[in-house]
Order: structure tokens, then C-alpha cells, then sequence
């Protein structure tokens, strides 16, 4: 789009005899009135290529002297276009140096490629921590009995959620209802996640000695946290420059955006709900040991929040149930990788 500036066509004079072109009002050059159309569209084109390295006049004197000089108009953003400019922006601040990790301390990353996928992972070791919430926690719930568990076995964790690219490339198919390679894949139940993950299996990819699996929900709680204490592994609170939440993009937004926690570990507050492995049930009194839930139920458990809940579901402690069979476009899933037993 073109817009005009008035500026005097004294000054346009002046600033151009030296060039040897001169673009009038009427698009045609002075002692020229008989040129063709052609002739004159072309001039009239190669004329206002020039006058937009012009500078403009200062002031404009004669009032009945004046130039239309075109310059572009960059077209207004739509909403959509300013959404992802800002989570572009979001994804600049997110970036952090990356420490360096030994192998075998928590963060550690490996990388599996599948079906020309690349699946990074990051190692959670063996360890004890306080899962539930302690009763002063801001939104908290009375299951979220606090007490202490002890993982005696080290697990990976998948770094993001499963995304689509992962999912479409394994399964043939994209259930989700905004379609992108570097969303998480939604409209999945638990059901369906075992079936990416038998299908996983078939193709013999895992590392020797580990299987691939939802993680428990102690898994779950415990990478989550990663050594802390707090409602939210970053503090006390949550904010739309931490996590994709309280419908902050009305949508999912690509894994990843958001920084990661101390173990390099993305989007564990909000984006889409992750199916955990156990039945939901009631928390054990005391302190226990390698935790699997409920030896039967009739619901599944699902950690996390999504990208239109409250901050009080996305903490860490926060326990949500579904039936297996349930699905819902804030329903994805994160991949553990755990022993062989």
C-alpha cells in the first residue's frame, strides 16, 4: 500500500536537477505532454522509485506547489500476528545458557531420533522429596495429602510434551484440533497414549534396559519440582511470561516457549493437560517407597494444567482424574522412560 506526503515541488526541483529526473503531479515529464500511456506509466515508475530516496522539505511554501510523494504503509497486524510476535518475543527471553551436565547428574540430556523425530530427554536420578502441598498453599486441595516419597530407580523424562510432529510421524494421524509440528498433540486420551506408545515399542528404539511409558505420578511430581518446594517450580507465582495459562493465548502454544525448570524440563505448568500411568486413588499415610497409585479405579490421573485453567490447577501438587477414555483439546502427554523390571 502507498500513501502520499506533501512536500514542495520548489524543493523537488531543486533536489533533483542534479539527478536528471523529475516526476509532476501529472506523471509525466516537463516537455514531454505527448509521450504514449506506456512510455508514461514507465516513467512514472522509475520517477517515484527515486523520489522515495528523496529527503523530505522542512516546511512547504507555495501552497499551490506541491508534490504527492509515495511511500509505503506497512499494513496493521492482525490479532493473530501480534500473538505470534509476542511468543516469539516470549521464546528469545526463555533462552538461557544451557549448563553444562555430567552424565548421570539430573538434567542430563539425551536424544533419541525416531521416524526422523528427534526426541530429547532429560535424567531424573534417584531421590527422595515431599510430594502433595503443605496446608498454608495458596488453592490447595484436601488430596493433596503431603508426605514424603522415595524413587529408588532413575527415569527419563521426555524434555517437552509429546508433540505432533512426534505423534503424526508414529501414528499416521494428528487428533489435535490446532494442527502444528511444534504444538503438543491434543485430543488424546489415556487409552490413546497407550497405543503411541505400543506402537513405540514395535519399532525397538528404546535404549537397552528402559522401556518407554507414561511416568507415575510420583514420576511426575517429583521432575516437575526438580529439587523444589514451592506451588510452581519458578516460586510462589504464576505469570503469562512463565506459563501458558488462564487462556493467556485462548490456545496451545508451541513446547518450549516458556523457560525450562532446573532440569530442563518445558511447559510442566499449563499448556495442555500430561496423562500420568496410575489410577487415581487416595495418597498413602506415611512415607512410601517407588509409588505406582491405586492398584484399581475407574479414572486416570492427569498433572500440569492447561492453556485455559486456573494458576491454582497448575501447580505441582494439583491432582485432576478423567476416565481413560476421555478426550479434550487441553489433553496431551509427556513420555517417561523407565527401567526394564
Amino acid at each position: 500500500m502507498l500513501l502520499g506526503h506533501i512536500i514542495p515541488q520548489k524543493t523537488l526541483l531543486q533536489s533533483t536537477k542534479k539527478h536528471g529526473m523529475l516526476c509532476s503531479p501529472s506523471g509525466t515529464s516537463p516537455g514531454h505532454p505527448n509521450q504514449n500511456a506506456m512510455r508514461t506509466t514507465f516513467k512514472l515508475f522509475l520517477s517515484c522509485l527515486f523520489c522515495l530516496v528523496l529527503p523530505l522539505a522542512s516546511g512547504v511554501g507555495n501552497e499551490d506547489e506541491v508534490f504527492v510523494l509515495l511511500t509505503p504503509v506497512v499494513p496493521e497486524q492482525t490479532a493473530e500476528q501480534e500473538q505470534t510476535v509476542e511468543q516469539e518475543q516470549t521464546v528469545e527471553q526463555a533462552r538461557i545458557v544451557e549448563p553444562e551436565r555430567k552424565e548421570g547428574e539430573a538434567g542430563y540430556r539425551m536424544t533419541l531420533t525416531i521416524n526422523d523425530v528427534e526426541y530429547p530427554f532429560r535424567w531424573c536420578p534417584p531421590g527422595t522429596f515431599m510430594m502433595g502441598s503443605p496446608t498454608s498453599e495458596e488453592g490447595r486441595n484436601h488430596h493433596e495429602i503431603q508426605h514424603q516419597v522415595t524413587l529408588t530407580q532413575g527415569f527419563w523424562m521426555l524434555e517437552t510434551e509429546v508433540t505432533q510432529a512426534m505423534w503424526q510421524s508414529t501414528m499416521g494421524q494428528n487428533p489435535s484440533a490446532r494442527k502444528s509440528d511444534k504444538l503438543p498433540v491434543e485430543t488424546v486420551s489415556w487409552n490413546d497414549c497407550q497405543e503411541y506408545i505400543q506402537r513405540l515399542h514395535s519399532l525397538g528404539v528404546a535404549p537397552v534396559g528402559y522401556r518407554f511409558s507414561l511416568p507415575t505420578e510420583a514420576q511426575w511430581e517429583y521432575a516437575c519440582r526438580a529439587g523444589t518446594t514451592t506451588p510452581f517450580h519458578f516460586g510462589d507465582t504464576i505469570d503469562r511470561d512463565k506459563a501458558n495459562f488462564g487462556r493467556n493465548w485462548a490456545r496451545t502454544t508451541e513446547v518450549g516457549l516458556y523457560p525450562a525448570n532446573a532440569w530442563g524440563l518445558y511447559d510442566m505448568h499449563g499448556n495442555v493437560w500430561e496423562w500420568c500411568l496410575d489410577w487415581y486413588g487416595d495418597y498413602p499415610n506415611g512415607n512410601i517407597t517407588d509409588p505406582v497409585g491405586a492398584s484399581e479405579g475407574t479414572n486416570r490421573v492427569l498433572r500440569g494444567g492447561g492453556w485455559f485453567h486456573l494458576a491454582g490447577d497448575c501447580r505441582s501438587a494439583f491432582r485432576r482424574d478423567r476416565e481413560p477414555s476421555v478426550r479434550n483439546h487441553a489433553m496431551g502427554m509427556r513420555l517417561a522412560l523407565v527401567r526394564v523390571e
